[in-house]
């Protein structure tokens, strides 16, 4: 109200919802005098717990973090050794939003090893050779899917599924580097549209990634990315495999996958390999979406 009087806003409240997220937790140490005791002070050593001096601790309940009950990580300490990109990750990791969640050594060293992932991934990317024009559309809709789906999560507030299907996108840009399936420029693009979206859990290795890739520090200004929706009409088919026109097998297949793609994925199943292993491909009828049809010699 005092700003809506100072500077004559027009409305009262400027937000519709408010959103109360959990509280971040921690064990609780005392002595067996009752002090409180702070988590850095404890040392844990064959199932017990104690000081420095022997003194004996008590390990109680995980609870909010507290300055009276002295449970609390220094934050500077964290941001000292893992970096504030980490602790941003973590945090946003553990759990829903609007639930408790537990502080934990594994987990910060987790997400920090999950930084220095995006690192090297961004090393492998600068280092790529492929120039050709090739590129593997199934690649490309697998990326249009994700951006999709992450972009739903955090209008959500589901920053946790945000956050695992971020796992997933590094995970499918590395796949492709390893097979050299797809060229670098459309690499790059793919590269952007992952750090422009982190960018909003973890801005510094963000930003730093992008500068490297782009030669420039204009990644705060650049817009969201955007997926094609004729791809994502339907996200996955079934698609018939026949040999001579019998049906054998249906596969399961994203949007548009590619023939060979298909024919690789029947090659796997253990039927069609026997079939095909005593005869001999005289050609393929594929119908995108729909069915594959491997013409054999066999009378």
């Amino acid at each position: 109200l005092a700003l809506k009087d100072e500077f004559k806003f027009k409305f009262s409240e400027p937000f519709q919802n408010l959103f109360t997220q959990g509280m971040v937790c921690h064990p609780t140490f005392k002595t067996e005098k009752g002090d409180w005791i702070f988590p850095k002070d404890v040392k844990f050593e064959d199932g017990k717990y104690f000081l420095e001096n022997n003194l004996k601790v008590l390990k109680g309940d995980s609870q909010a973090m507290s300055k009276s009950k002295k449970n609390i990580v220094d934050p500077d300490d964290i941001i000292k050794i893992y970096g504030s990109d980490a602790v941003r990750w973590f945090i946003l990791s553990d759990s829903p939003p609007d639930r408790d969640i537990q502080w934990s050594d594994s987990g910060i060293q987790g997400a920090y090893k999950y930084v220095q992932k995006i690192f090297r991934t961004c090393a492998k990317i600068s280092n790529y050779k492929k120039t050709n024009e090739n590129f593997d559309n199934n690649f490309l809709v697998k990326v249009d899917i994700l951006v999709k789906e992450i972009s739903e999560c955090i209008e959500k507030f589901q920053m946790n599924v945000a956050v695992a299907k971020l796992y997933t996108f590094l995970t499918l840009i590395n796949d492709e580097i390893e097979k050299l399936g797809v060229d670098k420029n459309n690499l790059i693009d793919v590269f952007k549209k992952y750090l422009i979206i982190i960018s909003a859990f973890i801005p510094f290795i963000a930003n730093e990634c992008w500068e490297k890739v782009t030669k420039k520090a204009d990644l705060a200004i650049q817009e969201w990315p955007k997926f094609d929706n004729e791809s994502l009409k339907e996200d996955e088919f079934n698609v018939v495999v026949q040999i001579n026109g019998k049906k054998r097998a249906i596969i399961n297949a994203i949007h548009n996958e590619t023939e060979e793609s298909i024919f690789s994925k029947s090659l796997a199943i253990k039927n069609i390999k026997v079939i095909l292993e005593k005869t001999t491909i005289t050609k393929k009828i594929f119908v995108k979406n729909k069915l594959l049809n491997i013409v054999t010699n066999e009378k």
